[in-house]
């Protein structure tokens, strides 16, 4: 793999695993909920465009993200045949 690409997805793994970024989207998925749980309660005096799906697809974006870099990983890993990392099949230690 080039330097670029490990770059690349070195950037992608640390933006979805950011803990101020997954605390946020936990939060918004969480705002979103208790707007739609509440509106029955307040629907005269409150009404919000955004729902519980606006949350649920910020969070299945941030999960697919996660997912990426390992998918990319995993296609190298069948593209050339052999893990570089593995260990000889006759080393024990």
């Amino acid at each position: 793999m080039s330097n670029t690409n490990k770059n690349k997805l070195s950037l992608l793994r640390r933006i979805a695993e950011n803990p101020f970024l997954n605390i946020a989207v936990g939060f918004i998925l969480m705002v979103t909920s208790l707007l739609e749980c509440l509106e029955p309660f307040l629907g005269s005096m409150f009404h919000s465009p955004i729902g519980v799906h606006h949350g649920a697809f910020l969070f299945g974006m941030v999960q697919f993200l996660k997912w990426l870099p390992d998918l990319v990983k995993g296609m190298q890993f069948i593209e050339h045949g052999e893990d570089k990392t593995a260990e000889p099949a006759g080393a024990s230690g």
